[in-house]
């Protein structure tokens, strides 16, 4: 039976997660084995939404390419508009909207900037659906809006269909 210090334990934890995900977006590498710290060593992230954005990354180890991959993100140079336009990925905002649980699993709402200095980007939304195991994560359940939204100061207009899966893809190192 579920109890309401588990039920805070539970939360605590994803709250952690969240502070270690916002510093490796920064590209914090540091941040990384603390963000390990908090998972089954069986762990699962499964990234549920169209492509490119979807995959699963099975095991602490794929876990930490993935979360590696993330942080070496912030920075990163590319090419959008067909290759004309050469800009950097800015490192992301990244806001928790809500944390909440419901039975033994912790589910989140966030809302996170992807930008670049160029001056182009979008906001999205999504969610991530905690399960544990041992008071640790078991599974991160996460899945992102299909739809960006315009950002005061940044165009989001002049971005093709194209560009916007390469920042999303960038943004979330899923390759």
């Amino acid at each position: 039976m579920d109890t309401t210090a588990d039920t805070k334990k539970r939360e605590k934890v994803v709250k952690e997660f969240f502070g270690h995900l916002k510093a490796i977006h920064s590209g914090k590498v540091e941040a990384i084995d603390k963000m390990l710290a908090l998972w089954d060593d069986e762990g699962v992230v499964k990234l549920i939404g169209l492509y490119p954005y979807a995959g699963e990354f099975v095991g602490i180890n794929a876990i930490s390419v993935l979360y590696h991959n993330v942080a070496r993100s912030a920075g990163m140079p590319l090419q959008l508009k067909g290759g004309k336009m050469k800009t950097t990925l800015a490192p992301r905002k990244f806001e928790i909207e809500s944390i909440h649980s419901v039975g033994d699993k912790v589910v989140a709402t966030w809302r996170t900037e992807i930008t670049t200095s160029e001056k182009v980007g979008f906001e999205m939304s999504g969610g991530d659906t905690f399960y544990f195991k041992e008071g640790k994560i078991s599974r991160d359940m996460c899945t992102m809006s299909t739809r960006p939204a315009e950002i005061k100061g940044f165009n989001l207009g002049s971005l093709s269909v194209n560009d916007i899966g390469r920042l999303a893809l960038a943004a979330w190192a899923v390759v």
